[in-house]
């Protein structure tokens, strides 16, 4: 299994949704379960069992009190301050308007079946869901693409942690108001980047066991979308030897929620980079220490403050320098 940053066309308007409440940016996409955009006979997505490679299973059960599923993704650059993570399901004959009722979700900082992990964040008592809605898109087979028996659904779950780098595992269930399943989409092999890696958890035994088709025992994946956004490190030197000293603008500018200001020191000191917002107050302070001759650069994360224009000042010895940077959310 690997990660993507693409905008996969069954999570947009989830992104989108995401964005308009405030929610960050896409740090996660654990795959799409769609493998034909626009294919149904409704004009609608179709996350398609594909017959013609041997698979004959719609889903996974992913009830919280009979299956429960895991898989794992890895925070590779940055601290992860994480404000909505979404998974998915679907109930047979359940309709177009959602009939899940409950999502649960546990952070692993390894796989569960292991000794050695242990839960991060999270249980599997409380009901996390904030919402629920249609995705867009029916499971269905490849030989009918005009069944609408089972409509796939998101369960978005507000949460408020956050995760530094390392490699973790998500463990995850619904529930719903009838009595079919509910089940899960999994991730179409054809869609894979590496090698499918899923667990899941039979309740009855406290067993975990490798997820795989039942009907070709090929390993699968399961899809869930993290939303938030990157806590990037304070300051990093960079190569190079300056002859002066140096403020360059902010990039990106304008920015959300994040921007990165590099800078040059001439000569060993004491050096302060502040930000101020338009009256003169002191919003944020990214650094007061005692700094050796280099280039460095710095990165400020904005997500605690309004939209508006800002202005960042590098003060070194008896050198002062400002610049503007505009924050649009």
């Amino acid at each position: 299994m690997k990660k993507t940053f693409t905008l996969l066309t069954i999570f947009s308007f989830l992104f989108a949704f995401s964005l308009a409440q405030g929610g960050g940016n896409v740090l996660y996409t654990n795959g799409s379960f769609v493998n034909n955009p626009g294919g149904h006979s409704t004009g609608a997505d179709a996350s398609m069992v594909m017959t013609s490679l041997g698979y004959s299973t719609n889903g996974s059960t992913i009830n919280l009190s009979k299956y429960q599923k895991a898989d794992d993704f890895t925070i590779e650059d940055a601290e992860w301050q994480i404000d909505t993570i979404y998974i998915y399901g679907y109930q047979t004959n359940g309709g177009i308007p959602s009939t899940l009722t409950a999502g649960y979700i546990e952070i692993w900082n390894g796989r569960p079946d292991s000794a050695t992990s242990s839960v991060v964040w999270g249980n599997m008592t409380t009901n996390l869901m904030g919402s629920t809605g249609w995705t867009n898109c029916y499971r269905v087979k490849d030989t009918d693409l005009t069944s609408t028996s089972r409509a796939i659904h998101y369960v978005a779950c507000p949460v408020n942690f956050k995760l530094t780098k390392g490699k973790y595992w998500i463990r995850f269930a619904v529930k719903g108001s009838t009595t079919s399943g509910p089940y899960c989409p999994p991730v179409p092999p054809q869609n894979e980047k590496g090698t499918p890696n899923a667990y899941s958890y039979k309740v009855s035994n406290g067993v975990w066991s490798p997820s795989t088709d039942k009907s070709t025992g090929n390993p699968v994946d399961y899809p869930f979308v993290i939303i938030g956004s990157k806590v990037l490190s304070a300051v990093e030197e960079l190569s190079g030897m300056p002859e002066d000293f140096k403020l360059s603008q902010n990039y990106p500018n304008p920015f959300n929620p994040t921007t990165t200001i590099e800078f040059s020191i001439a000569k060993e000191g004491m050096v302060n980079i502040s930000v101020f917002n338009v009256l003169g107050q002191k919003v944020a302070e990214l650094i007061n220490d005692v700094k050796s001759v280099g280039n460095y650069k710095v990165n400020f994360n904005a997500s605690n403050l309004t939209s508006g224009v800002y202005y960042y000042r590098l003060t070194a010895g008896n050198y002062t320098i400002t610049k503007k940077m505009q924050l649009i959310k």
